[in-house]
Order: structure tokens, then C-alpha cells, then sequence
């Protein structure tokens, strides 16, 4: 077994753990096609100086993934999130051998954290209490402000149709409705082969693109049976009252699968950015401040040659050069003024 393989290999103080299917979500009466679908890395520390780095990605460590499309997000420097991934691990080995589903509540969610970790499967009933919405990337889409210049923007490799995630459907349609732009990639998951998913978007006047095994990216010789498409991403944008331009990114190992919701091991890392953010504020000020500081350096190199109350017109070194030179033509002693 390549997992045997991997584990005669380690050193120190090494492990490897294997789960069968899902680590979390391997009750008996559990969809037994659950499975650890996890794709993070946490780093306590690099060589570079960073600390706490977080690598999050919709990308496997499997061969054929250079030739599919993936996205991943690397976090440094944010103990909470890395102790928050950390203790996924810990939770994905503890419950490694058990029937038990295990699953996570919002009482770890951190929703107004820059950064944060939100993982599976969930706790739909206590996210229903919590969020009004037992699904969860149904509550994020619900919070787009159409009336303020909304967009959604969604890619996954598996999509699963109204029937299955009714929740996330309804969403889309209430926003398209209050007038949001939404577009979608994705790959249709309907175990048929059909296109169910893809069609109950389009129906729902969504822009979707239907990324079916085909036309693919892999090397030359390669199998092209899973398609193209293996991001999993959700992006919202709209304006806050303030005027200032909120930007969401929710990305990570999560389909829009029902299995990824109720029974995989799942992780997602959501990235939220205002428009004023203080290190944003803080850069502008530092820029402005280098540029205030420039033009009073150039204001006292051309001074002396200037008479009171005169200054050069125009823009840039050459004309403020060129205005220098006929400045001193006409004032400077021994030289005659010219007429204008």
C-alpha cells in the first residue's frame, strides 16, 4: 500500500495517519464515499524569518494536478489561524479509527477576523441558529449587498444540482433577482453524467461556464477523464455604506457538494479586505508623505536662483530645468534682460 510505503520512510519523530474514508465523518449511517479531503499545510516556522505560515489550497500533493486548474492562499504570521489548522490536524488523527461523526460549529468561527478558518463537516442545525442558514455558503452569499454594486463569482470543480444544495441555489436566485452580478465556473458532480447542475444555473439568468472533461490541460499522453477545472473558490464584492469596497475571498479544499458539507473533511479559508484597511491607510499616508518630501527637496535646490515671490511654471525636472535656465538668461548679473 503506497500509505505503508510513505510511513517505512518517515524519521524522527514523524507519523503518518490513514483514514479509510472521512476522518470526521465515518458514522455507519454516513455517505460512505466521504473522504478526507483536506489540502493545508501548516509551517511552524521558515527559513525566511516567517512564522505560523498557512498554505491553504484546492490543489492535491498528487501527480496529474499541474495539469488542472487549482488556487491556494498562503497566510504568514497569524498564530490564530495556524493554532486553528493545527488543531484540525489534531482532530482528523484523534478520530482517524472511529464510527463517530464529528463535526464543527460556528462557536470557532472568527467572522470578523481578516483571516480565518472555517471547517468540516458542519453542525448544519447550530449554523442554522447561528446564521439563520444551515448552509453555510448559502449565509456567506446572502450577505452581498446587491443594491451597492454586488458580483459573486464562483469556480468548482464539483457542482451538485438545486435538488442536492437547494440552500445555495436559493441564494444565487434572490441575488439575481436583487439585481447582482453573478458569474460561475464549474464542473457539473451529477452522478448521471448530466448537466443538471449547470442547467438550474442558467435558469436562474446565472452566467455559468461548464467545465466537462474535454479540451483539457495535461501533458501530452495524460488523462484528460476529470476535466480541467479544481479550484474551489467563492469571490463577493459590493460598497458599504461608507462608500468603501468590501472584498471577500472564500477558498480552499470545498466543493459545492452536499458530501463536503455534511460528511468530508473540509477546509476553507475566508479572506475579507475593506477598502481602508489600516496597513492600506498606512501606505498611502507614507507615500504622500515621500512625495511632500520630494517636491520640498526640489523647491530648495532652485530657490537661490529665484527672485522673491517668483516661482517656475509648468510640470516635471525638465520644465522646472528649462524654466531655471531662462530665469537666470534674464535676472542674473552681467546678462542683459531680454524683452519679452
Amino acid at each position: 500500500m503506497p500509505g505503508r510505503t510513505l510511513e517505512a520512510k518517515l524519521k524522527g519523530n514523524s507519523s503518518l495517519t490513514v483514514c479509510a474514508n472521512s476522518c470526521l465523518g465515518n458514522e455507519p449511517v454516513a455517505d460512505d464515499r466521504a473522504i478526507s479531503h483536506n489540502k493545508y499545510v501548516v509551517l511552524d516556522s521558515l527559513r525566511d524569518g516567517r512564522e505560523n505560515v498557512v498554505w491553504q489550497s484546492s490543489q492535491n500533493m498528487a501527480g496529474g494536478q499541474d495539469g488542472e486548474l487549482n488556487n491556494a492562499i498562503t497566510v504568514a504570521g497569524n498564530a490564530k489561524l495556524a493554532s486553528r489548522y493545527r488543531m484540525a490536524f489534531t482532530n482528523q488523527v484523534n478520530h482517524a479509527g472511529d464510527n463517530v461523526l464529528t463535526m464543527y460549529d460556528p462557536t470557532g468561527d472568527d467572522p470578523t477576523a481578516p483571516v480565518e478558518a472555517i471547517l468540516f463537516p458542519r453542525n448544519e442545525e447550530a449554523d442554522r441558529d447561528r446564521y439563520q442558514n444551515a448552509d453555510i455558503v448559502a449565509h456567506h452569499i446572502n450577505k452581498v449587498d446587491c443594491a451597492a454594486g454586488g458580483r459573486i463569482r464562483i469556480a468548482s470543480a464539483a457542482l451538485d444540482q438545486r435538488l442536492t444544495r437547494p440552500a445555495i441555489y436559493e441564494a444565487l436566485e434572490t441575488k439575481r433577482k436583487a439585481r447582482c452580478t453573478v458569474d460561475v465556473v464549474a464542473r457539473d458532480f451529477h452522478e448521471s453524467g448530466d448537466n443538471n447542475g449547470i442547467n438550474d444555473l442558467t435558469n436562474l439568468d446565472v452566467v455559468a461556464y461548464s467545465m466537462r472533461p474535454g479540451g483539457c490541460r495535461y501533458k501530452n499522453g495524460a488523462s484528460c477523464n476529470r476535466g480541467t477545472v479544481h479550484s474551489k473558490y467563492l469571490l463577493t464584492e459590493w460598497t458599504d455604506a461608507q462608500g468603501k469596497q468590501i472584498r471577500n475571498v472564500y477558498t480552499g479544499s470545498y466543493n459545492w457538494t452536499m458530501g463536503a458539507l455534511r460528511n468530508n473533511d473540509e477546509g476553507t479559508a475566508p479572506r475579507r479586505r475593506r477598502g481602508d484597511l489600516p496597513g492600506v491607510r498606512r501606505q498611502l499616508r507614507q507615500a504622500a508623505h515621500r512625495r511632500r518630501r520630494h517636491r520640498r527637496r526640489e523647491v530648495r535646490q532652485l530657490a537661490p536662483a529665484l527672485l522673491p515671490g517668483e516661482r517656475l511654471r509648468g510640470r516635471g525636472p525638465a520644465r522646472r530645468r528649462d524654466g531655471l535656465e531662462r530665469h537666470r538668461e534674464r535676472h542674473l548679473p552681467g546678462r542683459r534682460v531680454r524683452e519679452r
